[in-house]
């Protein structure tokens, strides 16, 4: 969690106004505000130690305390007594900057929404040697040193050819040879990025029995070039027996770079080069044979595929199941289908009425789905005045360009009071207002089958994941982000009243317009 996150949570566990926690800082309240919002940076040690103490005084009860140890992962706390020992392990917590499976996952995901770094039509890479044959079919290379200058030559090799061709890449050896060594990792990525513009394709085959840490890595490491739609990601749904270790990277037609490992040892290792076409082939021919025992590890639907694929989103939110879901507007599903079928005349075309005269049926799904199966989503309200500006688009589905569908205030307030129709009728149904920025994506996550990854920035995306080891890293990651809301003991009851609270704005705000335009 960053600190913003803690703060808030330790806020809204002992229902204490942001003026109270000024006032035992002697700071302005706007401060706390902006330390909450993650505006500012995080205080300093005296500050966090008067925080700590303040609120070890108010965590009293003791379904706090056990909500604080349960977050805090410190299950002593659940029965202490001493004031003073429960400050300091606050204050080490607050202090504390260690990266889990979660901030992983929270930095991964936030890559989605942002401008990819590592765009290579900006990238300025200094002109590089071609790699040479020196008169031989063969080259060798030795230990994680000889991997990177091989992989190096293998792409230089790749873009010095007349015409892109399809890159095959695999490896279950450890990734600390690209991952430990970060200007290899930078050229590396300078390289893959001018082979995609190039208009190469890449095939590539990762190992998910690794560390699930060291899996995400890896995952965001390649999570830019996901997104460029050239790449296609697989994995093998097996056990390997772990003892020989394989890397293998083919540019077809052209080169292979090959290598056996023992274990963990790579420092040793050979590193062979082929151009020889026979080798090549063979090789190849391996690749495309262990391919056909893979798994896709994420399907990818790019921007001019997101309006056919949609209904699948929305299918994937009525599977059986429990789901938690976070976006950065009230959820589609949750919409009344009589606010998209009054868009039914302006967006005329097969594929858009074949959706809207459809989406009825995946919102009486959901619904049905509400009676057997717990439901919690994760949303963001906006705010009164753009919608009464007609300034906010229907959620996910305007994510399609030619498809964008514009909010009425008329139409926010059905959509809220369907909300709270659906929060009055079945208990297994929770909405949480989230108070921080828009993401940039929707996350929608079925324990049972699967995670959807809506990326809604320009180019939206859609990514798929069903490999069992992301989808409870996933599981676990939106879990935790649950039950910190859910400590709040009026968690729900809030999130009714700000609802109805954003009704009331914006039925006051329409009037005011309609008296306006009257006069």
């Amino acid at each position: 969690m960053k600190f913003s996150e803690k703060l808030n949570f330790l806020l809204n566990l002992t229902n204490t106004p942001n003026n109270m926690l000024a006032k035992h800082l002697s700071l302005d309240p706007s401060y706390i505000s902006r330390l909450r919002r993650g505006e500012r940076s995080v205080p300093h040690a005296d500050y966090l130690r008067s925080i700590a103490s303040f609120f070890a005084r108010r965590c009293t009860e003791e379904y706090i305390r056990s909500a604080l140890a349960t977050a805090m992962n410190q299950p002593a706390i659940s029965s202490m007594q001493d004031v003073d020992e429960l400050s300091l392990l606050l204050f080490q917590w607050l202090e504390s900057k260690e990266e889990t499976s979660g901030s992983r996952l929270e930095t991964l995901l936030s890559d989605l929404s942002q401008p990819s770094s590592a765009n290579a039509s900006k990238r300025q890479a200094a002109e590089r040697e071609a790699a040479k044959k020196d008169g031989q079919d063969l080259r060798m290379f030795y230990g994680m040193e000889g991997r990177r200058q091989a992989t190096i030559a293998l792409f230089n090799l790749a873009l010095q050819q007349p015409a892109p061709g399809t890159l095959l890449l695999f490896s279950d050896e450890n990734s600390k040879w690209m991952l430990d060594n970060s200007s290899f990792a930078q050229e590396w990525s300078t390289l893959l990025w001018q082979l995609i513009l190039k208009g190469y394709k890449i095939k590539v085959i990762h190992k998910v029995t690794r560390d699930i840490d060291e899996m995400l890595d890896v995952i965001h490491q390649w999570l830019p070039f996901y997104t460029s739609g050239a790449v296609e990601p697989y994995y093998y749904p097996r056990l390997r027996d772990g003892v020989y270790k394989r890397t293998l990277s083919v540019v077809s037609g052209k080169a292979a770079v090959f290598a056996t490992s023992i274990g963990e040892s790579m420092e040793t290792t050979a590193n062979f080069m082929s151009t020889d076409k026979l080798t090549v082939d063979s090789f190849t021919n391996e690749f495309y044979s262990y391919l056909a025992l893979c798994k896709p590890l994420i399907r990818i639907h790019p921007a001019k595929n997101i309006r056919l694929v949609l209904p699948e989103l929305f299918a994937f939110e009525g599977r059986g199941g429990s789901l938690i879901s976070r976006s950065d507007a009230p959820s589609l599903i949750t919409l009344p289908p009589r606010v998209l079928e009054s868009f039914s005349h302006t967006l005329a075309d097969q594929v858009t009425e074949d959706f809207l005269e459809s989406f009825s049926r995946y919102a009486a799904r959901f619904e049905e789905k509400l009676k057997t199966d717990p439901v919690f989503q994760i949303i963001r309200l906006a705010e009164p005045t753009d919608i009464l500006s007609g300034k906010v688009q229907i959620g996910s589905i305007s994510t399609a360009r030619d498809m964008e569908m514009f909010y009425t205030a008329e139409m926010y307030i059905d959509h809220l009071q369907n909300i709270l129709r659906l929060l009055t009728l079945y208990e297994n149904f929770n909405v949480f207002i989230a108070p921080d920025e828009a993401e940039g994506y929707s996350l929608y996550c079925n324990e049972e089958n699967g995670v959807m990854i809506l990326k809604e920035d320009d180019p939206p995306i859609l990514f798929e994941v069903t490999e069992s080891n992301m989808v409870s890293a996933f599981w676990d990651y939106l879990n935790q982000t649950i039950q910190y809301r859910q400590f709040h003991s009026y968690a729900r009851t809030a999130a009714i009243q700000q609802i109805r609270e954003l009704i009331d704005a914006l039925s006051s705000g329409e009037s005011t317009i309609k008296t306006r335009e009257d006069a």
